[in-house]
């Protein structure tokens, strides 16, 4: 059984290695640029480290209409088939769109004068999602739920048996693999599950694949996962600040 402690230095471990991962993109942004937030989180079935950035001005327009997340995928279609905060006729929308778009919050929507407005926007963007399991093909499967719109990472607790088999599979879903222990000679865990390579800068974990970069394309699937972290985030009262500090800015006396 796993004490706490070594389930935290896990934990930090795979943040460590998230972060090396996305490399310079992980670093403190400069003047406008959007944060990089990280969390862990329960999503898609999975827990997982997930790396993100955070649209303020969508999160505090929910934060003050209590929009709570869109997870229907039909709605999230209809959605995008709007231009967001353009006037568009309800007339030239199919009946399975108007249909789609009553199911949709309130607030994520307007209707006047026979036409209607997207308000609902993308609330975040998923970086890197990062899934831990003791055997390299369970930590492989369960890095497959995160869609390729994301960059996707697996830390297998166990050092393969046949790391070319492993490698290639990884390769070939485009995930990236790594392995509790650094690699390095002598490497190992302390007596409370600590990585003690010794090595400045290691994290805990050898690399055997990088994830394949994101595929950046604006979908119905990659809105529904912003979504889904995004409730997983509010359940654990996260991203308020963001709400609150997106506020503050928009006021005249700011």
């Amino acid at each position: 059984m796993r004490t706490d402690g070594e389930a935290d230095t896990e934990a930090e471990s795979a943040l460590a290695f998230g972060r090396a991962l996305l490399g310079a993109s992980a670093e403190q942004p400069g003047t406008g640029a959007v944060a990089l937030r990280h969390a862990r989180l329960r999503v898609l079935g999975v827990p997982a480290t997930v790396f993100f950035r955070a649209d303020a001005g969508e999160l505090d327009r929910r934060a003050r209409t209590g929009q709570p997340p869109i997870l229907r995928l039909g709605v999230l279609e209809a959605l995008m088939g709007l231009p967001l905060g353009e006037p568009v006729p309800e007339s030239a929308l199919s009946e399975r769109e108007r249909c789609l778009l009553r199911a949709a919050p309130a607030t994520a929507v307007s209707r006047q004068g026979g036409y209607v407005v997207r308000r609902a926007a993308t609330p975040l963007r998923v970086e890197l999602a990062v899934v831990e399991s003791p055997h390299w093909h369970t930590a492989l499967r369960r890095a497959g739920r995160f869609p390729p719109t994301c960059a996707r990472a697996a830390i297998a607790g166990r050092r393969p048996k046949d790391e070319t088999v492993a490698a290639a599979e990884a390769d070939y879903y485009g995930i990236g693999l790594g392995t509790r222990g650094c690699g390095a000679e002598g490497s190992g865990t302390d007596g409370g599950g600590a990585h003690a390579c010794g090595r400045t800068g290691c994290t805990g974990v050898h690399l055997l694949v990088p994830p394949a970069p994101a595929r950046r394309r604006w979908t119905p699937v990659a809105w529904k996962l912003a979504e889904t972290v995004l409730g997983a985030s509010e359940r654990r009262g996260l991203l308020a600040s963001e709400a609150s500090a997106a506020r503050l800015a928009s006021r005249p006396d700011a």
